[in-house]
C-alpha cells in the first residue's frame, strides 16, 4: 500500500471514531448510512428497506 493510502485511511478512521463518539452511534452504523444514502437517492433499495 502507498504511504498516501495509509495516511488517508488513518485520517478516515480518525474521522469515523470522532463521529461515533460525537453521535454515540457505532462506526458500522455510520458507514452503512454513508453507503446507503447515495444508493437510495438513485433508487436502489438495501435489503433492510425492501
Amino acid at each position: 500500500m502507498k504511504k498516501s493510502t495509509i495516511r488517508y485511511s488513518d485520517r478516515a478512521w480518525e474521522l469515523l471514531e470522532a463521529a461515533s463518539a460525537e453521535t454515540g452511534r457505532p462506526i458500522a452504523s455510520l458507514v452503512n448510512e454513508a453507503i446507503e444514502l447515495p444508493l437510495q437517492s438513485k433508487g436502489v433499495q438495501s435489503d433492510e428497506t425492501r
